[in-house]
């Protein structure tokens, strides 16, 4: 699935030498949901430097009560 995010919050872990992720919201089967955006390639995770809009595409992930999740993801642009 490919989700242009123009509202995003990038955050770190600790683990694996430190990886970055994405969350935000967007409108999906008329809610809005929290995601959270998981990068398959490290230069993905800083090329996130000073951007205010990225487009990702992903495997989306919806699990019952849970945020949604694009996993294996890559920046298009």
């Amino acid at each position: 699935m490919t989700i242009r995010l123009t509202n995003f919050m990038k955050l770190e872990t600790g683990a694996d030498g430190g990886h970055s992720y994405v969350t935000s919201e967007i409108e999906y089967k008329g809610q809005t949901r929290k995601i959270v955006v998981f990068f398959a390639d490290k230069a993905d995770e800083q090329n996130l430097k000073g951007r205010k809009e990225i487009t990702v595409d992903g495997r989306l992930i919806d699990e019952k009560n849970q945020s949604l999740n694009l996993l294996g993801s890559r920046l298009i642009d």
